[in-house]
């Protein structure tokens, strides 16, 4: 599934990683705060959390194969990593269709807590 984000879109997080990339919770939700784009290729990388990238580098290295320079030195992550709310159906019935269980799990467990909750 093609994953772009805008921001102020509600996402959630298909991996767990700690500094010096940007920080995330495999499953927890995310709001997008900045988009940026390779200008070679077109990825989507976004910023969820408007916390200055942790290490020496400004940088981000970029699957084209080029470095780009991070806007105002946040963090960002590629958007692939993570699932839009929005899509919840669509990326659960891909992830079943592709034996993907892991993305699946992190779908229905987010819809569960989230229908438990939202009669409170």
């Amino acid at each position: 599934m093609n994953r772009k984000h805008e921001i102020g879109d509600v996402v959630i997080a298909i991996n767990t990683k700690k500094a010096p990339s940007q920080k995330r919770v495999k499953g927890q939700s995310y709001t997008v705060t900045d988009v940026m784009y390779c200008e070679t290729n077109g990825d989507q990388l976004v910023n969820i959390d408007n916390t200055p990238s942790v290490g020496s580098s400004n940088q981000i290295n970029c699957a084209c194969g080029k470095r780009h320079k991070l806007n105002e030195s946040l963090g960002y992550t590629y958007s692939i990593y993570f699932i839009n709310i929005k899509n919840l159906d669509a990326e659960l019935k891909e992830a079943l269709e592709q034996e993907n269980y892991d993305i699946a799990i992190i779908i229905r467990e987010y819809q569960r807590a989230n229908v438990s909750t939202a009669g409170n």
